[in-house]
């Protein structure tokens, strides 16, 4: 079958105009009674754009923005504009027929306005399409982490935040209060949460710090916590206290922490001699120990609970052992 395509041409009938675009006659030879005969079918495909993008309903202050289109039907070069919501017009490009999308890196819009694109064939205005209308918002960071008070010594720093409008990637910088930078990491794109395994070491305790996410490829664009000052790790020894340990009970040993690093080690000394340890999960406070086969009545002896991660916290306890007495015989 063999097709031609006429020219570019508007149709016409008793009832008016239509449309615009090319008109296709298609041939095709037929054999009838040893006749050759040409059959001629005629079809008609309409030009027409449509807007692919922008498709969004915010757009986000120093991003670039990409106007692209769809064209059928035999549209020629076209004319690009964006307008605002007066209707002035803020840029006006022109593209060859075969170009499909724009992307203007530099265009100075102005937060809180609206905006829409429209494109049109340079030959024919009437082949026209626009996009819906977009609002310009200022690109925001939100940390949402660290926060006051929540920071110990010796654990790794997890920072997360929120950001709408990222032009490059999130960079991530802790400051103490001097304004001295401490660690620096460039997160990528898809994250909002990294963890900082080199704060266990550089951040120490008693010193306020802040933490600030930033636009690689756009300064403007920050957020930063709340200072927050890092705290010491913390064990204090609840029981035994320094009363009397009687030997046919097992010894009960309970004790407040906050922030260890590693797991609780408790250790008993009889003068400066190590006669029994025990290691515990940071998560408990308590534990029973059956001593009795160890302890000597009416000696003293010394309970150090440690983290064993962290061997500068340490918990001191004295107390003295006695037997039970039977008071029934």
């Amino acid at each position: 079958m063999e097709t031609r395509k006429i020219e570019k041409i508007v149709l016409a009938s008793v009832i008016g105009i239509v449309g615009i675009g090319f008109l296709y006659v298609h041939f095709t030879n037929k054999r009838v009674s040893s006749k050759t005969v040409k059959d001629c079918k005629v079809s008609f495909k309409a030009s027409s754009l449509q807007i692919t993008a922008p498709s969004h309903e915010v757009h986000y202050l120093g991003q670039p923005v990409n106007i692209s289109w769809k064209a059928q039907g035999g549209v020629g070069d076209v004319c690009v504009l964006l307008h605002d919501e007066e209707n002035s017009i803020i840029v006006q490009y022109y593209c060859n027929s075969s170009q499909r999308f724009f992307v203007d890196h530099h265009l100075h819009l102005t937060v809180g306005k609206k905006y829409r694109a429209t494109v049109s064939d340079t030959d024919n205005p009437e082949i026209f399409a626009s996009s819906t209308w977009f609002i310009v918002k200022a690109p925001t960071i939100t940390v949402t982490s660290p926060g006051q008070g929540s920071v110990y010594a010796g654990h790794p720093l997890v920072v997360s935040w929120e950001g709408q409008g990222f032009r490059g990637d999130p960079a991530i910088k802790v400051f103490d209060s001097d304004l001295e930078k401490h660690l620096y990491l460039r997160a990528s794109a898809s994250q909002n949460t990294v963890v900082l395994a080199e704060a266990a070491h550089l951040l120490n305790p008693g010193v306020e710090y802040q933490v600030v996410v930033s636009d690689s490829q756009n300064a403007e664009m920050t957020g930063a916590s709340p200072w927050f000052c890092v705290k010491a790790p913390s064990l204090c020894i609840t029981s035994p206290a320094q009363d009397a340990v009687v030997s046919a009970k097992p010894l009960t040993v309970t004790w407040k922490s906050e922030g260890l690093v590693g797991n609780v080690k408790l250790e008993f000394f009889d003068g400066t001699q190590q006669f029994f340890s025990h290691s515990c999960l940071n998560s408990l406070n308590t534990v029973e120990l059956d001593l009795s086969h160890l302890l000597v009545p009416g000696k003293k002896y010394t309970l150090i609970a440690s983290d064993s991660k962290f061997p500068g916290i340490l918990a001191l306890c004295f107390w003295s052992y006695t037997e039970e007495i039977n008071h029934d015989l």
